[in-house]
């Protein structure tokens, strides 16, 4: 218990510093996607958002749970961009102490304190995923821990760390689903009914926005089920797959950022995938001769995980990018520490290693976090211009005497325009999204009728056609972007 108590403390107290840097963070106008991020906790802290992280598909992912995590943190570390990242430390501290936790109960201490370890090892090639707050990286060290509690009779938590990572990515069911169907197999029929209510409630609980919210439900299901499109090829996926799973144990790994890719085949990758998988799946059948059935179970829940990920990749759409496949790397990781725990002799561990492990988490995800605080933030870069243009905006409203814009942006510099209206979010300037872009926000900021001026947001170049239009003002402009406006006349 003691040493359990050890990680924990470590573990808030690494957070507590966090919200506290977060608070004293130089002012930051983050841009794109953590723009948007900020936007969907600013609505789930005044708990009006219902629908999970925007697809450029024209849907969301299924469900809020996310933002409604970052919230408070959002609310305590004084509604700065620095306290989303804070909020991200404290769910990767919390995975990993849990996981550790989790680990040790199951396993015993060598094989728990060489999955802490792993896991360190994967922080340090890409340090700031442990504060990300992009979506596509807040799934990545929640998924061992979910693999880890398929093991065990905490079901409820075990239905916790699913639900949030169906809602937070929609890509990750499959994923989930084979995991959660390895859990109802493996598990006695008696510790799921002890856990039937607490299990209950949780589901009740976190998928309550989505039941609320229907619409985006038939969007998915349309998506994926009715309307499926073709992925990028059984070669190309394979490609991809195997980059992603041996990338941890190559050089040259890089935290995702939204970067289009090309698949490469790899003969060397793809070798070096397959018998990493044929591997683990030797040490299921090793495990079992040994009596480590535990540890059987988890090897056997990472070789259904890898190949989880091999047919998640064949139904990739779209553009490839790579923050679709990064995820898969720590499900490799995962069959690393399966395949080398198996081989562990009995041994000593002294007590104090794995709180020591889980410490040094804290401790880089605290340097980390002073990297946010003077604005070095993962995946975003800050808009100076931002504010300067929000300001421009609401002089302009206030001049005119209008209550409500409509807000249109342009394709080319839509990354800009987010963070200009979340910089009019965070003034609690009342804006309308055209119904163009409506997919990426959340449903508060669609048209009603009711905007009585139309403000655009456009990239340079098309300013002499929105000039020509009566009444046009040209609100600001600079290098990249021109803001003009009309009024609307109802």
């Amino acid at each position: 218990m003691r040493r359990t108590s050890r990680s924990w403390i470590a573990a808030t107290a690494a957070s507590v510093v966090g919200v506290i840097l977060a608070r004293v963070a130089q002012p930051f106008a983050p841009v794109s996607d953590i723009a948007l991020t900020e936007i969907y906790a600013r609505e789930a802290a005044r708990l009006h958002l219902l629908v999970g992280p925007y697809s450029r598909f024209g849907w969301h992912h299924p469900g809020p749970l996310y933002f409604y995590w970052l919230a408070p943190f959002y609310a305590v570390g004084g509604h700065t961009t620095a306290a989303l990242n804070a909020g991200a430390l404290t769910l990767s501290l919390a995975t990993v102490a849990a996981t550790a936790f989790v680990a040790e109960k199951q396993f015993g201490r060598p094989i728990a304190l060489l999955l802490v370890v792993a896991l360190l090892g994967f922080l340090v090639r890409v340090p700031p995923l442990i504060v990300s707050s992009w979506n596509a990286h807040a799934i990545v060290l929640p998924s061992v821990l979910l693999m880890l509690l398929a093991g065990g009779p905490a079901i409820a938590a075990l239905a916790l760390v699913a639900s949030f990572l169906v809602q937070t990515d929609v890509a990750l069911a499959p994923f989930v689903a084979a995991v959660v169907l390895i859990a109802l197999v493996s598990n006695r029929p008696s510790a799921w009914r002890r856990a039937l209510l607490g299990t209950a409630i949780v589901l009740a609980v976190v998928w309550l926005p989505v039941v609320i919210e229907r619409d985006n439900v038939g969007q998915l299901w349309r998506f994926f089920v009715t309307n499926r499109a073709a992925g990028p090829g059984f070669g190309n996926a394979v490609a991809i797959w195997a980059d992603a799973v041996t990338a941890p144990f190559r050089p040259g790994l890089l935290l995702a950022k939204g970067t289009p890719i090309e698949p490469t085949f790899s003969s060397v990758n793809v070798a070096l995938a397959i018998g990493l998988v044929a591997a683990t799946g030797a040490a299921v059948m090793f495990a079992i001769r040994r009596q480590k059935y535990a540890l059987a179970r988890f090897a056997f829940i990472a070789v259904a995980s890898s190949v989880v990920t091999l047919i998640a990749a064949t139904r990739i759409e779209g553009g490839l990018s790579d923050h679709q496949s990064f995820w898969f790397g720590i499900i490799g990781v995962v069959d690393l520490v399966c395949v080398v725990g198996v081989a562990l002799p009995p041994m000593f561990i002294a007590p104090f290693l794995i709180p020591a492990a889980v410490t040094i988490v804290a401790l880089l995800g605290v340097y980390q976090m002073n990297l946010a605080r003077q604005g070095i933030i993962p995946v975003t870069e800050s808009a100076y211009s931002a504010p300067n243009f929000a300001t421009s905006i609401r002089d302009y409203l206030q001049r005119t005497h209008a209550q409500r814009p409509l807000i249109r942006l342009d394709d080319h510099q839509w990354e800009l325009g987010v963070g200009i209206l979340l910089q009019l979010d965070r003034a609690d300037v009342p804006f309308a999204v055209d119904d163009d872009w409506m997919p990426m926000f959340p449903g508060r900021f669609r048209a009603t009728g009711r905007e009585d001026a139309e403000i655009t947001l456009a990239a340079r170049g098309s300013h002499r056609e929105l000039a020509a239009r009566p009444d046009n003002e040209t609100v600001d402009v600079s290098t990249f972007i021109h803001v003009e406006a009309v009024p609307l006349r109802r």
